[in-house]
């Protein structure tokens, strides 16, 4: 069934790590994840807003990671593309959960396009 709304509200942030091969530099010095990054049936992310109430912020989701970066996406746009979010808590990780469903293309797109960077002065709620 999922987390509906009432359980993590549209804006909740939704924080996937990202590896640096999934990242596209451009020759103006920007640069932005790319759809490869949103395929996965059954995507791992961590929740945003679970985070403070286990003591945790965003660099606990880049623990074990240091060269890998990190963006957000929030709930409404998974929902908004017809993927369930399931709340799946694993060892030593309270805040763990998948955004379920297939991703076509367009829906990888949709996700890379909406994504947004973490940085280190940035607080998760």
């Amino acid at each position: 069934m999922g987390l509906g709304p009432d359980d993590l509200p549209d804006e909740g942030r939704l924080l996937r790590r990202i590896h640096p091969e999934l990242v596209k530099y451009d020759e103006g010095g920007s640069f932005r994840v790319t759809s490869a990054a949103f395929k996965d049936e059954k995507m791992s992310v961590d929740i945003g807003s679970y985070m403070p109430r286990h003591g945790l912020t965003w660099k606990h989701t880049l623990q074990g990671h240091p060269d890998h970066l990190l963006v957000s996406i929030t709930a409404g746009t998974a929902r908004e593309l017809q993927q369930s979010i399931e709340h799946c808590a694993i060892e030593d990780n309270p805040v763990h959960a998948q955004i379920e469903g297939h991703k076509t293309t367009k829906i990888a797109r949709c996700f890379a396009k909406s994504a947004s960077w973490i940085k280190g002065s940035c607080a998760v709620v």
